[in-house]
């Protein structure tokens, strides 16, 4: 019984209706980290090869971690800017909100007065 690993994650709260699919991007970017670990990790058990070819192959897969580390690191930069160009929308919103919900408040207080005083006017 451990954590599911992150590519078995979830996307969103199935109980209010939000997706519950794995993340395929995540998923994909998990994979290729993962498969160049392994190759890396096969290079160096590898006992047919030479110590130099051993090192090219370790250096090649290495930069590929390198690249795939910056592609996420890009990605986290991007998925940043944009939630905090959201975040301000999003207060609008909620400030929106609030005041419509005041104003719902006191017209259905002044309905009810309404109807009371119509109600001991026809009594």
């Amino acid at each position: 019984m451990g954590q599911p690993k992150s590519s078995q994650q979830t996307r969103g709260d199935p109980s209010k209706g939000e997706n519950d699919a794995p993340d395929p991007v995540q998923h994909r970017d998990e994979m290729a980290l993962d498969s160049h670990t392994a190759m890396i990790l096969a290079a160096m058990k590898d006992t047919k090869e030479s110590p130099e070819r051993k090192i090219k192959t370790m250096v090649t897969y290495v930069n590929l971690l390198r690249e795939d580390n910056k592609k996420l690191a890009d990605r986290v930069v991007d998925v940043e800017s944009t939630l905090a160009q959201a975040r301000p929308r999003t207060l609008c919103h909620d400030e929106k909100l609030a005041q419509l919900e005041k104003d719902s408040k006191v017209l259905r207080e002044r309905m009810e007065d309404a109807e009371g005083r119509s109600h001991r006017n026809n009594v």
